[in-house]
């Protein structure tokens, strides 16, 4: 049997969901499974099924296999200005992993994380220079990341005009880059590629740290949020144990009159 795209295998449009791509699995894994289906090609198909799920969810496996559709179907953009795109992307998410995330979880979570949030949104200008931050203590700052997401995805986007950056299960984060738009906007030179990439990355990451937080640059007001968080959390603590204490002293009571 011939390799066909996992698209195609699955039967869903390039700018498929992973929920979609999930459902899509499962249906056509039921229909072909060898067990339930007599048709001689059945398992044969079901290997299929499975090979195409295999590469579609899995982030960094789809990033490639769309990448190679890039390539296919762009053949007006340049080899060295793709490979140029992707170390831009590389960079990028390593950044954003390494440096920027660690920074900020460690440094300014608090509450609800609308300060963490707030400052990001303020200081995007500055932070395509490393030395803007301050070091980070790294178990500190996984400790603290790990309350907020556990990846970061860069992808090299072939289908910019339908797929936008998301949050997905897992609390995996994924940034979607567009190489056509990049060509289309005149960038040429690999450190203006760089760059170029850089600023996105950096400001789709923190319209994804502002999500459900509302915040527009606002510190204070940010901080505000999160000292009423604060408070409200340890009024919820302070009535939890006075809950509880109660019940053990109507039990203790009860126990010690017999």
């Amino acid at each position: 049997m011939a390799v066909r795209d996992p698209y195609e295998v699955l039967g869903v449009p390039p700018d498929a969901t992973d929920a979609d791509i999930k459902k899509a699995y499962r249906k056509a894994a039921r229909e072909w499974h060898p067990d339930r289906n007599a048709d001689p090609e059945a398992e044969a198909r079901f290997k299929e099924i499975g090979a195409a799920w295999e590469v579609l969810s899995d982030p960094a496996q789809r990033a490639q296999h769309d990448g190679r559709v890039l390539r296919a179907a762009s053949g007006q953009l340049p080899e060295e200005f793709l490979d140029a795109v992707e170390t831009a992307i590389d960079r990028a998410e390593s950044w954003v992993v390494r440096g920027v995330l660690p920074h900020y979880v460690q440094h300014y979570w608090r509450g609800n994380g609308c300060e963490m949030a707030a400052r990001l949104v303020a200081d995007l200008e500055q932070l395509g220079d490393p030395s803007a931050l301050q070091p980070s203590f790294g178990w500190l700052a996984n400790m603290r990341t790990g309350r907020l997401l556990r990846k970061v995805v860069v992808l090299l986007d072939p289908y910019p005009t339908s797929r936008v950056s998301a949050l997905y299960m897992g609390r995996i984060w994924q940034i979607r880059v567009s190489p056509m738009a990049l060509w289309r906007a005149g960038f040429r030179d690999s450190t203006d590629i760089d760059d170029a990439v850089l600023r996105v990355v950096l400001a789709r990451f923190a319209q994804l740290v502002s999500v459900g937080r509302t915040v527009d640059g606002n510190v204070e007001a940010a901080r505000v949020r999160d000292d009423e968080a604060i408070v409200l959390m340890r009024w919820t603590v302070l009535g939890y144990a006075a809950f509880f204490g109660l019940i053990f002293a109507m039990l203790y009571s009860g126990y010690t009159s017999k």
